[in-house]
């Protein structure tokens, strides 16, 4: 009977009634970073795979063109020329490939073969996220969800993993509109 009168005390209602709502002032801003950062991580994938995508027919250009039937090893050759729209975009995006990560993740070095009489020119390059583990094996604070790799084929792969490296029999990413 005692906990009933309790309970049925209006200032203990009103007290209980701010503390919950005191809870939730201070626990929507967490919740909504938290949510910000699972997001950021989505955002990151899809900018490092189409950047793989781009990677790729640059170098294809390159090889085609002032590569005379080779790959270029440095970013920097890659940037289109300048007139062009995309000059100075890809002049920031290369130029950060080459010395840091970009969008969260961190690109392997590139893998050239050049052409032989029996084989043709290769490349290949892998990107692995900067920060693969989340916070508690969540994707909040994890830079990137998986891991990616493309040749000069122009089929992404993925390992489905942020810590397992994936190679030319890996699955290729199931987005065909990047």
């Amino acid at each position: 009977m005692a906990e009933q009168k309790w309970l049925n005390n209006t200032s203990v209602k009103l007290c209980l009634f701010v503390i919950a709502g005191a809870l939730t002032f201070c626990l929507v801003p967490i919740t909504q970073k938290l949510h910000s950062l699972y997001s950021q991580c989505n955002l990151n994938d899809l900018q490092i795979q189409r950047a793989l995508k781009r990677l790729q027919v640059d170098q294809m250009n390159y090889l085609n063109g002032k590569g005379n039937g080779k790959f270029s090893s440095q970013f920097m050759d890659l940037v289109p020329p300048s007139p062009s729209e995309d000059h100075f975009y890809f002049s920031r995006v290369y130029t950060t490939m080459s010395k840091s990560h970009f969008c969260g993740y961190i690109l392997g070095p590139m893998k050239l073969t050049e052409k032989t009489d029996s084989q043709p020119a290769t490349f290949s390059v892998i990107a692995y996220p900067a920060k693969p583990r989340g916070f508690l094996g969540t994707k909040f604070f994890q830079s990137g969800s998986d891991c990616y790799y493309i040749d000069q084929t122009g089929v992404l792969r993925h390992s489905g993993s942020p810590t397992l490296l994936p190679d030319a029999n890996s699955p290729p990413v199931e987005y065909p509109d990047l």
